[in-house]
C-alpha cells in the first residue's frame, strides 16, 4: 500500500513536470517555422545588419509582388538565454540572412538604387537604425527606410595584410 503510494506520488511529480514543458516546446515549434523560412517576412527590419542583396520589383511590372526585398543578416547586440520560445529561434537563426520585404515607395526605392550601387567586389553593405530625431526631416513623402543610414565597408581596408 505504501509502495502504491509512493509510486503515485512519483507520477503526479513527473506529470507536473513534463505538461509545462510539452507546453513550452509546442510554443517553440508554433514560432520555429516563421522565424527560418524561407519566404519574405514583413516585419520590422532589425536595428542593425549587413545587406547581403536586395531586389526592387516595381507595381508597374508586377503590381502583385510589388515591394523592396531585402535579404540581411543581424546583427545581433548580445545573446542572453532566455525560456522564451520566440527569444530561443533568434538565438538559433542568428548570422542566417532573412529575407524582409518592404512596401514599395518611390522614396525607398530611389536610396536603395544609390545605396545598392556601393555594394561591390570586396565591399559590404551595412546599416543602422538612426535614433528618433536623428536624420529624416518629416516631410511628406516618407518611405520605410527614412531611418536607416547605410554605410560602406572596404573589406580591403578592414582585413589584416
Amino acid at each position: 500500500m505504501l509502495v502504491d503510494n509512493k509510486k503515485s506520488i512519483i507520477l503526479s511529480i513527473a506529470k507536473a513536470i513534463c505538461i509545462p514543458l510539452i507546453i513550452w516546446y509546442g510554443l517553440v515549434l508554433y514560432y520555429a517555422p516563421r522565424a527560418i523560412m524561407g519566404w519574405p517576412t514583413n516585419s520590422r527590419l532589425p536595428d542593425s545588419a549587413i545587406v547581403v542583396s536586395y531586389k526592387i520589383i516595381d507595381p508597374v511590372f508586377n503590381p502583385e509582388e510589388a515591394g523592396i526585398y531585402l535579404w540581411v543578416i543581424p546583427r545581433e547586440k548580445e545573446k542572453s538565454l532566455s525560456l522564451n520560445p520566440k527569444d530561443i529561434v533568434k538565438i538559433v537563426t542568428t548570422g542566417i540572412p532573412r529575407a524582409y520585404k518592404i512596401p514599395f515607395s518611390m522614396a525607398d526605392k530611389e536610396k536603395m538604387l544609390t545605396e545598392g550601387k556601393k555594394i561591390g567586389r570586396g565591399s559590404v553593405l551595412t546599416f543602422n537604425r538612426m535614433k528618433k530625431g536623428e536624420g529624416s526631416t518629416g516631410s511628406e513623402t516618407r518611405g520605410h527606410l527614412d531611418d536607416i543610414r547605410f554605410k560602406r565597408i572596404d573589406m580591403h581596408e578592414v582585413l589584416p595584410k
